[in-house]
């Protein structure tokens, strides 16, 4: 039913089946990176969207992004941070962008979804297999203090934070259209010569931090 009561037509079905696919893709697939480079917390069980057995991963953005409006263009950003002396600096950072195609549901046919979905199958595949090979993974991958990096979900481009290296590469990783618009992912990353010595240095800061407070607490329970 629509807003008034009706029945929907077969063009507004299919335009809620995309808008509720897109939402899905870009919850799952940036759950995918955030949990690739940091602890959110250990999966609790594993989804089968998309036709891919991925962790379920806690999205703190979730809410926000089942209210984006594919009538509108809009950017999602994904940026993951490492902390040098008590400053933030980023490290990596995706955009998520949706262009709606504004053509004339005139021009639209039943299997617009069909073939949606099936692009959108195709682009979660390539995104988790790109995802693993930049710099970033590779460091994170078997780094158990993965609580070392932050993150944010930003939705606006006056926000975004800029790097603090000219050393920065950028890649284009998907290219998704569809009837009702064409979703375009790139990623920006820095170099693991720059975000190494980053990460292990707020790595050794907060396991010393951790030993003080322990020897701390043991001297207070001998007392």
């Amino acid at each position: 039913m629509d807003e008034s009561g009706q029945p929907l037509s077969t063009f507004q079905k299919c335009k809620l089946d995309f808008k509720k696919t897109l939402i899905a893709w870009v919850t799952k697939s940036s759950e995918h990176i955030l949990q690739s480079r940091l602890h959110l917390s250990p999966p609790q069980e594993s989804s089968t969207s998309f036709n891919l057995c991925l962790p379920e991963a806690p999205n703190p953005a979730r809410n926000s992004l089942a209210r984006l409006n594919i009538d509108n263009e809009f950017t999602v950003f994904v940026e993951v941070y490492a902390r040098a002396k008590g400053d933030i600096v980023l490290i990596e950072r995706w955009s998520y962008t949706f262009k709606p195609s504004g053509r004339d549901q005139r021009s639209f046919d039943k299997n617009s979804y069909m073939r949606m979905y099936k692009k959108a199958v195709i682009s979660m595949r390539t995104m988790v297999t790109l995802t693993r090979t930049l710099p970033l993974y590779a460091r994170m991958k078997n780094e158990k203090r993965k609580d070392v990096l932050e993150h944010r979900i930003k939705y606006a481009p006056r926000d975004c934070q800029r790097f603090q290296t000219k050393d920065v590469n950028s890649m284009d990783f998907v290219n998704f259209p569809a009837f009702f618009g064409v979703t375009t992912v790139k990623v920006e990353y820095t170099r693991e010569s720059y975000f190494s010595p980053l990460i292990q240095g707020q790595i050794e800061r907060m396991n010393s931090q951790e030993t003080c407070d322990s020897a701390g607490s043991g001297g207070a329970a001998t007392n």
